[in-house]
Parts: C-alpha cells; structure tokens; sequence
C-alpha cells in the first residue's frame, strides 16, 4: 500500500459507532487530516461542529451540542486505531497477528488481532480496495462486538495539512473532562 511513506493524508469519512452494552449508536461524516505518527483532525460535518484532535500524546473530542470536550491519552482509546494502516508509531505485523479475511466485492480484507492481552481492542478489519491498493474501510471491534467502522473515500496522500495543526483549543465556556489527565 502506498501510505507508509506518505507522511501526511486526507479523506471524507463516514463514521459508524455502537456501544452494544448501552444501545447506543451514532453515524457522523466529515473530513479527516492525519500527519504520521498519530496526529490527526477529524473535522465533522454531521454533527456539524464537532472535532477529534489528536497531537500524537492525547485524543480531543469536541460535542458542539454538549459543549464540552474529553481528553483521553492515545493509549486509552481505540479510536485512532481505524488509521493504523497510515503507518502510525509501531508496527501493524509485529503487534498483531494478521490474516486474510473473506473476500469483499472491492478485494480482500486483513483482519488483525492484537498480540497483547492489555490491548483495549480485540480486533481490527482493513477493507482494501484491489483497483487501487487504498483502504476503504477499517472496522474496530471491541471484544468481538464492533465499536468503530470508519468509510473513506477521495483519499490523497502526501497532502498538505490543516493550517491550524494538529492543536485545538475548546472554546470559551466549554466544558473539559481529562481523566486521566493527558
């Protein structure tokens, strides 16, 4: 695939996530900017006005409905698990036990389970388009159950990044959970 070397990538996202345990579960899109290793911005379009940031060390979420913003450290979340394959720090092969799943009808899938037990996934499902050697599609699931499915499409590597960076700054009045603090 050609994203390892890339360093920086683009995309339209379509994000689908269930919490099986409380019956909840939400569909967003937007736009997502990533810059190897970890950093990423998902800006939203629905819900508009939403943000996940990512600085490489702590994940930002932003509800503009809420007005409020968790801060998570990297390694207590699985949400940037779904741009793994961008080539983010370590090694997807030697951290995982990766085999072809069934054939999808764009090409075949590689589904990846983490060697660690301490891992906060169970495994992670890479949908790759054959015609153009992309990910389509990375699922994320959670103890057997799926958490996370990330679509994307009108990718483009080696893209030039946000502006802003891959910081983010809550707006005034909103309110901040940091726990653990990052």
């Amino acid at each position: 695939m050609r994203y390892a070397t890339a360093g920086t990538w683009e995309a339209d996202f379509d994000e689908y996530y269930e919490a099986k345990s409380y019956g909840v579960t939400m569909t967003a899109s937007g736009h997502v900017f990533f810059r190897s290793p970890d950093q990423m911005l998902l800006e939203y379009g629905n819900p508009a006005g939403n943000f996940v940031v990512s600085d490489g060390v702590c994940l930002s979420a932003y509800s503009a409905k809420n007005q409020e913003v968790r801060r998570i450290p990297l390694r207590f979340t699985s949400s940037p698990l779904a741009f793994a394959f961008l080539g983010a720090k370590g090694d997807l092969s030697r951290e995982h036990a990766c085999v072809l799943g069934p054939e999808e009808a764009k090409g075949p899938v590689l589904q990846c389970v983490p060697r660690s037990a301490k891992a906060v996934y169970s495994r992670l499902d890479f949908f790759v388009d054959a015609a153009s050697d992309t990910v389509w599609r990375v699922e994320v699931f959670d103890h057997g159950r799926l958490v996370y499915r990330y679509g994307f499409a009108n990718q483009i590597t080696g893209a030039s990044y946000p502006a802003r960076g891959f910081r983010w700054t809550p707006p005034a009045g909103a309110t901040v959970h940091a726990t653990p603090p990052c």
